[in-house]
């Protein structure tokens, strides 16, 4: 099964977000901005994750410093 994570992340914690390749929420919960409690989290899905994307305005580079590809998407730069 494909799977799809997004980050919303915030000053000191985040939503991380599961769905499926039909759009299906599999997974959704508030953590600490901890890379560990994060990769914690995502480890059983690991191997299914086909992307990342984090919404954020700044404070991101923790998060992508050790992942392959993220995508950041700036929802102020899109005046949304």
């Amino acid at each position: 099964m494909q799977l799809y994570c997004g980050i919303d992340l915030h000053s000191n914690n985040s939503v991380i977000s599961l769905i499926n390749e039909t759009d299906q929420l599999i997974s959704e919960k508030r953590l600490d901005n901890n890379l560990e409690t994060i990769e914690h989290h995502l480890q059983p899905y690991q191997d299914d994750i086909s992307g990342v994307v984090v919404e954020s305005t700044y404070n991101w580079y923790w998060l992508e410093h050790e992942r392959g590809q993220v995508l950041l998407f700036a929802s102020m730069l899109l005046g949304l």
